[in-house]
Order: structure tokens, then sequence, then C-alpha cells
């Protein structure tokens, strides 16, 4: 496990301050890209947001009255997207948005997603 220095070291090195949230620097990274660009439409945002009542955080939280809930998963590896998903879905919000880094990544999220019984399902809540 690397220590948090050469995470501050990297937001020091490109002249942020680092965001809230958790996990490595370039998930970090994508939450704080997600959420800005989410505040500059007029989505009220939360990076670790948590649905009321709901039973995890999401990467990043957004709400309009428009949209409803989004909950955005930023899917750098693939061990919780399936749950992750199906607790956000369970915990009421109206779309999941999956975002990877690059084409490959996409591709195989979305064979787990047609793959799995239940968030088969829901296909129409969730973007990639």
């Amino acid at each position: 496990m690397q220590p948090n220095f050469s995470l501050n070291w990297g937001y020091t090195y490109i002249g942020m301050d680092r965001p809230r949230g958790k996990g490595s620097f370039e998930h970090l990274l994508y939450q704080d890209i997600i959420r800005k660009s989410q505040q500059k439409e007029g989505m009220e945002t939360h990076i670790e947001g948590r649905m009321k009542n709901g039973s995890k955080l999401i990467d990043i939280l957004s709400f309009s009255k428009e949209t409803g809930f989004v909950a955005y998963e930023v899917t750098l590896h693939f061990e919780n997207l399936i749950s992750n998903i199906k607790e956000d879905l369970h915990d009421g919000v109206s779309e999941v948005v999956i975002v990877t880094r690059d084409k490959e990544d996409l591709e195989k999220a979305k064979k787990m997603v047609k793959e799995d019984p239940i968030t088969a399902k829901y296909q129409e809540k969730i973007v990639f």
C-alpha cells in the first residue's frame, strides 16, 4: 500500500486541492472531474454521497428535479461493480452511470451487467 504522501503530492503537482473522497489518485480525480461537470450543469452533487436511509456510499451522487438522483460509479476495478449497481438501485436512485477509464473496461462493464440476471432487468437505468 502506498502512503498518502504520493496522493497528496499528485494534487500539489497539478495545482489542485485534494478533493473529498476515497480511493486512488485516479479514482479521486475522476470523482472531482465528474462532480465539477455536474455542478456546471446545475446539478447538486456529493462525492461519497448517500441516499437517505441508503446502505452504501456512492462515488458521486447528483440530483436535480428533472433527473432525480443519479449515481456515478467510477469503475477502475470490477470486483464490486454489480453489487454497487444493485445497492444503488435498491437505495432508490433513478439512474446509475458507470464510468470506466477506457473502451476495453467499458466493454467489460457492459458484459458484466448484461450477464447478471438482476442488473440485466434494469438495463434502462444503467448508463455507460
